[in-house]
């Protein structure tokens, strides 16, 4: 009996090994572990019956059946399993039969045991991808032993093509072949230990070799394609037997859905809808719908098939309110053009969101909107426009009070520093889909969402716009919150940049003369809403006012100068 171990000693590192736990295999354990002892004649009968894959899994099973297996008493039982594959060619003699089943039906590489599909007969081995470069060699490397090629029988290329199991492979310009790594090193092995007397018998051998090799082969490659061709064939078939049973499957639904009252859904909707429901998960699976199956699906399928009429709803009112918009808009345009030039015309997705217009527009899908109602909407326009304005000012008004202190008595609007240039929409796909079905069509109907001062982009932008142009006039000597654009106007004060990129008005002195207007824009365009690496980091403004008169100010990377210099005549 084994002596016990000390707890202290446990306890001081010395730990027992356990043994570790078994792997889980599906079905009973041992339930093939007394099938060696059946009778002889029963086992043969039986195994006569399978085939090459299934005797060598057998194989694999237990010490026994493999002892069994691989008895040279049992290889008529490998060729009755043979003759049960049809075309399948004989065992060629330099293969045993287990290793001819190995080789043609089982997917592992017989290097690194990774799945390898293809077969290369010419080597009687399976490589995967990685392992077949480095288990080849190429025909220019193979160095023949001394004697063996004799220049009078036959050339280096004949004899290789002979004697090995090459494989032809389409070259650039010429074919050329590989060998098996394996066979031209056992071959230079063989050569060796062969003495020079029985070295002629063994090159016959070899050639008698190569001749049943490239018959076995063409049959093997033969048998391989047909073999593929019926898989691919049973695979096609089977898969059109799974598509017969989805659609049986699609068909039954559709029929219970017009039980339930579908019908007239199933009809206007049919494109979309039995699309969609088709390829719906639970739908297009292969499998027969029984009773019991569709219980367990209706309520899914319903309430599917629900969402699906809310959404058909909902796009045929967006196409109805579309078609209104349009009329609506071909109405206003006329009046809309005939705006005074000054005046800022708003886009027609700004008006129809007035509840005035709405009131006239958003009316049930039976209601026609008649002449009377575009009269009403085309008499609204002037009110509509003019309290859209009065919004917008206000909202700029608020912006600047928000970044200068304005006294109360000036109007922000009437000051040089409000810079306002929107010369883009605000896209839909910025914001996402409205959760009011008329916004929404609306925001559909024109590509935009209705214009707004607090988008973060814009609103980022003026008040960047704001800040720039406060600047540039304290550079001026002037306080941005009183000076108009009028007075700035009378200012006989120039500016110029020394910067190559800049390309406006008048050059003096090596650099381009510029307004106030032109300053301001020039400082503008320097700076961009999405942060621009390309352009240069720093740009110069140059202000010429009077003899010896010098100021410096820098904002965001632009250096704003007031120097003394040459006025121009054009300024």
């Amino acid at each position: 009996m084994a002596d016990r171990k000390d707890p202290s000693t446990i306890a001081n590192g010395e730990l027992e090994m356990t043994a570790p736990t078994g792997r889980r295999v599906r079905g009973k354990r041992g339930s093939l572990k007394d099938l060696p002892d059946a009778p002889l004649d029963i086992l043969f009968e039986v195994f006569t019956l399978l085939t090459p894959t299934d005797l060598l899994n057998l194989a694999r099973t237990s010490k026994a059946f493999r002892g069994l297996m691989m008895s040279r008493k049992s290889i008529f039982l490998w060729k009755a399993a043979r003759g049960n594959v049809e075309g399948l060619p004989e065992c060629p003699s330099f293969l045993t039969e287990p290793a001819y089943a190995n080789l043609a039906f089982f997917n592992h590489c017989h290097r690194c045991l990774k799945t390898a599909r293809n077969i290369t007969w010419e080597f009687q081995a399976r490589y995967c991808a990685k392992c077949k470069p480095s288990m080849s060699i190429k025909e220019d490397d193979i160095h023949m032993p001394d004697g063996c090629i004799s220049d009078e029988t036959y050339s280096k290329h004949r004899i290789l093509t002979f004697i090995f199991n090459v494989v032809n492979r389409s070259g650039t310009y010429y074919p050329f072949h590989y060998a098996h790594k394996p066979q031209v090193k056992n071959l230079q092995e063989t050569w060796d230990k062969t003495p020079s007397n029985e070295r002629n018998e063994l090159v016959k051998v070899w050639l008698a070799r190569a001749d049943e090799t490239r018959k076995f082969v063409g049959e093997a490659s033969i048998w391989e394609q047909k073999t593929k061709t019926s898989r691919e064939a049973k695979s096609q078939s089977h898969k059109a037997d799974l598509e017969c049973i989805r659609m049986a499957r699609f068909d039954g639904v559709v029929e219970k859905l017009k039980l339930l009252g579908y019908r007239d859904e199933l009809h206007l909707n049919e494109d979309a809808l039995m699309d969609d429901l088709k390829h719906y998960p639970i739908v297009k699976i292969a499998k027969p719908l029984t009773e019991k199956g569709w219980s367990r699906i209706r309520e899914e399928i319903v309430a599917f098939v629900e969402s699906q009429k809310l959404a058909r709803i909902r796009h045929e009112r967006k196409q109805l309110l579309n078609r209104r918009f349009k009329v609506l808009q071909k109405n206003w345009n006329v009046d809309l053009e005939a705006a005074p030039a000054p005046f800022p015309h708003p886009h027609v997705r700004e008006l129809i969101s007035f509840p005035e217009v709405r009131a006239i527009l958003d009316v049930p899908d039976d209601a026609k909107i008649s002449a009377t109602d575009l009269q009403v909407a085309k008499s609204l326009l002037p009110n509509i426009t003019q309290r859209w304005l009065e919004e917008r000012r206000e909202c700029f008004r608020n912006i600047v009070r928000e970044k200068i202190p304005i006294d109360e008595h000036v109007d922000p609007l009437s000051l040089a520093i409000l810079v306002h240039n929107c010369g883009f929409n605000l896209r839909t796909h910025k914001f996402g889909a409205s959760e009011d079905p008329y916004e929404e069509a609306a925001n559909w109907s024109f590509g935009t969402v209705p214009w707004t001062v607090a988008a973060p982009t814009l609103l980022r932008g003026y008040k960047r716009s704001i800040k720039i142009a406060s600047e540039l006039i304290e550079a001026y000597g002037r306080d941005p919150a009183r000076v108009t654009p009028e007075e700035i106007d009378t200012w006989k004060v120039t500016a110029a940049c020394t910067q190559p990129e800049c390309n406006v008005r008048v050059r003096v002195e090596g650099s381009w003369m510029m307004n106030w207007r032109d300053s301001i824009e020039h400082l503008l365009r320097t700076w961009s809403y999405e942060k621009d690496n390309n352009g240069p980091d720093r740009y110069t403004i140059v202000l010429v006012k009077q003899p010896n008169f010098r100021r410096e100010h820098t904002t965001n990377g632009c250096h704003l100068e007031v120097v003394r210099a040459k006025k121009s005549s054009r300024c």
